[in-house]
């Protein structure tokens, strides 16, 4: 309850009910969430693995209802892909400040995420050669009654890490 910021890069967990209604009660009380890369299926569990631990628990809710995307698997399996601007980016949006979009490169699967929700701000955009449509990979909104800032990028593969413009955009977020 006293984190000033939650960051979610998990991988498909399941959770015991108390941990989930933590995340809930940090974003019901209006503090930001920063999801990186594989929080776009984070408490969901493979269909092939159901979960067999009562105590636990999934939250497909939570890709559409807060981070306000899909999760309809990859555009690239592997390939890597070109990042650009979003068309829709603020000039002068601080969160992309220090950032050149063109000098990153994204190491791992393009994740399929069209459509967003309408109230999310795009700020970059993946492509790879040969497989369109491009695929928005980092944006802004709101969500809940307070307004909680949620922030997501799919880039966060370990060797995307390594480039100092994909750090920028993680400080600044």
């Amino acid at each position: 309850p006293d984190a000033d910021l939650l960051i979610v890069f998990v991988r498909r967990a399941t959770l015991p009910q108390a941990q989930l209604n933590a995340i809930r009660a940090h974003l019901a009380a209006g503090k930001p969430l920063l999801g990186i890369r594989t929080a776009n299926h984070g408490f969901v569990p493979p269909r092939s693995k159901p979960i067999k631990d009562s105590r636990l628990r999934a939250w497909p809710e939570f890709v559409p209802d807060v981070l306000g995307c899909q999760n309809t698997g990859y555009e690239t399996k592997g390939m890597p892909y070109a990042v650009n601007r979003h068309p829709r980016a603020a000039k002068n949006s601080p969160l992309l400040a220090g950032v050149k979009p063109e000098r990153i490169v994204g190491h791992k699967s393009l994740y399929k995420v069209l459509p967003l929700a309408r109230d999310t701000t795009p700020l970059l955009l993946g492509s790879a050669t040969g497989r369109p449509p491009a695929q928005p990979i980092a944006w802004t909104r709101r969500y809940g009654e307070k307004r909680a800032r949620v922030f997501y990028t799919s880039l966060g593969a370990p060797q995307d890490m390594k480039e100092p413009d994909v750090r920028r955009l993680l400080v600044n977020a």
